[in-house]
């Protein structure tokens, strides 16, 4: 077999090996500090804006104890999670 086919061969399987890893880690993203502050801050500001005064109360105190709580046991996709279930919960 000619070299360059070979060469070829090798260079194509090392293309293909490198683009099915960053296909896997682009899903597996992780998000970063302000990430997790601006998405807190949105479900924060818009239940502020939907919710009863009740819910709003029962939200407020619900999510500052799970991030009181949160610190250093939750990453910050579980926190996010966390938020999200709690904003769903008191959206009813």
């Amino acid at each position: 077999m000619d070299t360059n086919i070979i060469l070829c061969l090798i260079i194509m399987v090392m293309l293909i090996i490198i683009i099915k890893y960053q296909i896997k880690s682009k899903n597996k993203r992780k998000i970063g500090n302000q990430e997790l502050i601006e998405r807190v801050g949105y479900y924060s500001s818009k239940a502020f804006m939907e919710f009863s005064e009740e819910n709003k109360e029962r939200f407020s105190s619900e999510l500052q104890a799970m991030l009181d709580d949160a610190g250093g046991k939750y990453s910050r996709e579980e926190v996010l999670k966390k938020v999200i279930e709690i904003y769903k919960k008191y959206k009813n």
